[in-house]
């Protein structure tokens, strides 16, 4: 969580670094990406893992 915090002003100035870019996000935002997703998806999958085992 805290390192998701340290890197926001990094990601949103990825998303603004290469305007030669095809499509939204380049390879340096596609990572904060990834990490925003991990941060909200894993505590979720890991409540429904100890309730199922």
């Amino acid at each position: 969580m805290i390192q998701s915090l340290l890197a926001a002003p990094l990601w949103a100035a990825a998303h603004a670094a290469d305007p030669e870019q095809d499509g939204f996000a380049g390879r340096w935002a596609l990572q904060g990406w990834q990490l925003l997703l991990n941060v909200v998806t894993r505590p979720i999958l890991l409540v429904i893992g100890i309730i199922l085992f």
